[in-house]
């Protein structure tokens, strides 16, 4: 930062902070005298305490505007010019500096006991500044808290700006604060010994007499975007826990340029300034497009205004995207399963589970309702291992391209092939109408079965999503309930393997065949609203969260 802009910046503080006192000298006679005279810049005042009482003794730091300490002081010590000064008022209070090089200062005067005052001003070449009575107030404090993996292994630093104030940063909590300070605007500035990591200014941190301030985390990032989240417009009637919210961003949104290239830098926080844990699933910084996992709390029910903060543009912020923190398997996800690439086949809830591709040729990633999908032809399909259920949530976008009878789009298989074929699933049911979905399950040896109300639609993407509750089973497409089924105990455990678009043994014509999406397996029951607010947030024009 320029001097001149650092004391721009300073000046707009100044109805802020009362303790900030600042002259500008331009070369004229501005403490009296002939202004033809040509006299070496001279800075005074007069230092007293509230009660009148005059500073006497009190310390005195004059540094240039952007001045910095050196973080190692033994290894490359602070230089003094005459532009860098040490002395102390006399026994009247006086300060009174004869010789000062031109340029832009802050002047410390610090009695020690708790008392200081902060003055700011830009010296000339013949300029005297006389701040006449100057008065000392109580000093305050700036504290804050960093993630320490954004600076490196080495020792991290905070310092001020203009005042000889240099304090380690906590390196297992982050913490920092520095104490004594003069009420003023400052420049907070963190830097690494690790000279790899790119240091961090926090401009416009405005410390009052007597008071502590704390810089908020966001300062750390460049930019903050809000995300508003919209439940009204979608009917959802009940809140909805522990939830999954999709994030698109595209250029509208945000300025790609601005974050990582990679999007690492990316963190969802809450008002109260909660970080919550994402995924990526997709960050394309050439087509601006990205779309993220967030893992809210609470989705407030017929709310338009709930919100929550993006922050991005923090060059050192370590990666922080993890599946297994979104998707918890404590909460009920077995398996989540983007598709459509290499990254997409992990299970984004736990190691378990990768799906492993069957039949591929490579023709298979193409544009999904999220991301990514896979197009699948004759015979591809996923291997997911064996996932048995008590209880189930299991549910797919798909995309028709023909008709189809009896095929599979997630299922557990029946062992050795046999009858009644599936132990739970999604499949197209000839025996209900071509083309139309079917949640199946086992319950205590007996087939419950229920059903979509009218055929899919060919090419046009389709939430479906199966419910078992351990009392009925229940079928819902673009999170619309379609029927359900009376049944009485948990899902039979037949260990057997669970596919993606795949029944061994049987004809072709009993494979799914179009295109598949964001694939969920879970052991426990959403609610209703859950289902509605997943179709909602997921679907393609989705309004349910908007960036501002």
């Amino acid at each position: 930062m320029t001097a001149s802009n650092r004391f721009r910046s300073c000046l707009r503080l100044l109805p802020a902070v009362s303790a900030l006192v600042m002259a500008f000298c331009a070369g004229g006679d501005l403490a009296g005298g002939n202004s033809s005279e040509t006299t070496n810049p001279r800075i005074t005042a007069s230092v007293r305490y509230p009660d009148g009482t005059v500073a006497a003794g009190a310390a005195v730091r004059i540094r240039s505007s952007d001045y910095e300490p050196s973080i190692w002081p033994e290894i490359s010590p602070a230089k003094k010019p005459a532009s860098l000064i040490d002395t102390v008022t006399d026994a009247d209070g006086v300060l009174q500096i004869d010789v000062i090089d031109t340029g832009a200062y802050f002047i410390e005067i610090n009695d020690g006991k708790g008392s200081a005052v902060l003055l700011a001003c830009v010296v000339d070449d013949s300029s005297t500044v006389d701040f006449g009575d100057t008065l000392l107030d109580s000093v305050g404090g700036i504290s804050g808290s960093i993630d320490t993996a954004e600076f490196g292994d080495g020792p991290i630093f905070a310092m001020i700006q203009g005042l000889e104030r240099l304090v380690p940063v906590n390196q297992s909590t982050g913490s920092y604060g520095i104490t004594d300070v003069p009420a003023g605007a400052y420049t907070v500035v963190l830097v690494s010994a690790d000279t790899a990591f790119t240091r961090r200014e926090i401009d416009g941190v405005s410390v009052t007499a007597g008071g502590s301030v704390t810089v908020p985390e966001s300062s750390y990032w460049s930019f903050t975007k809000r995300l508003v989240i919209n439940t009204t417009a979608a009917g959802i009637a009940e809140d909805v826990h522990e939830f999954p919210l999709l994030v698109r961003l595209d250029a509208s949104a945000i300025d790609f340029s601005q974050a990582r290239p990679d999007g690492a830098d990316i963190r969802f926080v809450t008002p109260g300034g909660k970080q919550l844990p994402y995924e990526i699933e997709q960050w394309d910084r050439a087509a601006k497009e990205a779309a993220v996992w967030v893992r809210v709390d609470t989705v407030r029910a017929n709310l338009d205004n709930q919100y929550l903060y993006l922050w991005y543009g923090n060059p050192n912020a370590p990666a922080r995207s993890d599946g297994a923190a979104v998707f918890r398997p404590d909460d009920g996800s077995i398996g989540v399963w983007h598709l459509g690439t290499g990254a997409g086949r992990r299970n984004s809830a736990s190691a378990s589970y990768p799906a492993r591709p069957g039949n591929y040729d490579g023709d298979e990633q193409a544009p999904g309702v999220i991301g990514w999908c896979d197009s699948l032809e004759q015979d591809d399909h996923d291997t997911l291992g064996v996932i048995n259920l008590t209880l189930a949530t299991v549910s797919a976008w798909v995309c028709l391209s023909q008709t189809q009878d009896w095929a599979r789009i997630v299922q557990q298989a029946w062992p050795a092939g046999g009858q009644p074929y599936h132990a739970y699933g999604l499949v197209t049911d000839s025996g209900a109408a071509s083309n139309t979905v079917c949640a199946y399950a086992i319950v205590d040896s007996l087939p419950v079965q229920a059903c979509g109300r009218q055929p899919l639609p060919f090419e046009t993407w389709t939430h479906l999503c199966m419910i078992y509750d351990g009392a009925k089973l229940v079928m819902y497409v673009d999170g619309a309930m379609q029927s359900e089924m009376a049944a009485t105990g948990m899902i039979d455990q037949v260990n057997a393997t669970t596919y993606i678009a795949w029944q061994p043994g049987y004809p072709g014509n009993q494979k799914f065949i179009g295109k598949i999406d964001e694939v969920r397996i879970g052991d426990r029951a959403r609610s209703a609203a859950y289902v509605r607010l997943s179709f909602e947030n997921q679907k393609i024009g989705q309004t349910v969260v908007r960036v501002e």
